[in-house]
């Protein structure tokens, strides 16, 4: 029960779901975070040694800050992949994505630069919680991604909603 002067104030805004969706990396299965707050791409360094994955060192020791608290980590490792991920309208691929090495909780995150390089983007949300990411891929045929719960299998898209921007 809320204290009476908590009555007055609003409730907090919390997204039901966070926006995963399910693809490929390098051929393998991940869990692909879309986040707008982040600057860069980056590949749990859990997943890479689950599938053993080749890395290099990368030019320069990469300072990632976490949040913006000023919280910080040290990447020295990077890796090359090609990601390949279902979507409404058809499969969406890129090749020799540069990923930064970090200890995630997810097994990918696709930031800003990524998503800024793809074509007449939209977001919406689909079924009132879940967040969709509309674009075109370079054949210019609208795809859509859809979040989806975070299990630890390989889960094409079996269903399409509609999303109209």
């Amino acid at each position: 029960e809320l204290e009476p002067w908590l009555e007055h104030y609003p409730k907090p805004l919390i997204a039901p779901h966070t926006f995963v969706v399910h693809g490929k990396l390098n051929g393998k299965f991940a869990r692909i975070l879309i986040d707008t707050g982040c600057n860069t791409l980056m590949v749990s360094d859990a997943w890479v040694r689950r599938n053993h994955m080749p890395t290099n060192r990368a030019p320069r020791d990469i300072e990632v800050e976490w949040g913006g608290d000023g919280d910080t980590i040290t990447a020295s490792r990077m890796m090359s992949g090609t990601l390949k991920a279902w979507a409404c309208g058809g499969v969406f691929e890129r090749k020799r994505l540069p990923f930064i090495i970090a200890p995630l909780r997810v097994d990918v995150i696709l930031g800003l630069p990524f998503l800024l390089k793809l074509k007449a983007l939209g977001i919406t949300v689909v079924d009132n919680s879940f967040p969709a990411l509309s674009f075109e891929n370079d054949d210019n045929v609208l795809l859509t991604w859809t979040a989806r719960p975070t299990s630890r299998k390989w889960e094409p898209t079996l269903q399409c909603t509609a999303v109209h921007l």
